[in-house]
C-alpha cells in the first residue's frame, strides 16, 4: 500500500490475548528509507512565479502604501496637537502679561479703579477659560 508517494509496509497477526492483558513484540531489521527528491526546477519556478506575480507585487505596494499614509497622519496629528498646545500656552502667558501690566498701570495711577476691575475681570476670564480647555489646574491668584 502506498500514501502519496511512500510506499508502506502492513503486517498483521492474530493475537488470543484477553482484555487487559499484556502484549509485547519485537520489530528487527532497519527500516527503508527512500529519499524523497524533488526537482530544482520545480521549487525554482514556483519562487519566480510568486517574485513575478503582478498580483503579489501590487498588494505589497499596496500595503507598504498604507503604512506609510498611516504614519504620515498620525505625525501631522502629533505635529498638530503639539503646535496647538504651543499657541495656546503662548496665548496663556501674553494674557497674564496683560494681567500684570495692567496691575502695574492701576498702581502707578495711570488708570480708574472701575475700568480696571473690567479690565482684570474680562482678562481672567479669558485665561481661566483656556486653562480649562488645555487641562491646566485651576488657579485662585490671578
Amino acid at each position: 500500500q502506498t500514501m502519496g508517494i511512500t510506499p508502506l509496509q502492513r503486517y498483521g497477526a492474530e493475537i488470543g490475548i484477553p482484555a487487559g492483558g499484556l502484549l509485547t513484540f519485537e520489530i528487527n531489521g532497519l527500516p527503508n528509507i527512500t529519499p524523497i527528491t524533488m526537482p530544482n526546477s520545480t521549487i525554482q519556478s514556483q519562487t519566480q512565479s510568486f517574485a513575478s506575480n503582478p498580483l503579489v507585487i501590487v498588494m505589497i505596494v499596496v500595503g507598504l502604501s498604507l503604512i506609510m499614509i498611516s504614519a504620515f497622519f498620525l505625525w501631522r496629528e502629533y505635529q498638530h496637537n503639539k503646535m496647538g498646545e504651543n499657541r495656546q500656552d503662548r496665548l496663556i502667558t501674553q494674557l497674564l502679561k496683560q494681567i500684570a501690566d495692567l496691575d502695574i498701570q492701576y498702581e502707578a495711577g495711570d488708570i480708574a479703579h472701575d475700568i480696571y476691575q473690567a479690565k482684570r475681570a474680562k482678562l481672567k476670564k479669558q485665561v481661566t477659560q483656556l486653562m480649562q480647555t488645555t487641562g491646566y489646574k485651576k488657579t485662585e491668584n490671578i
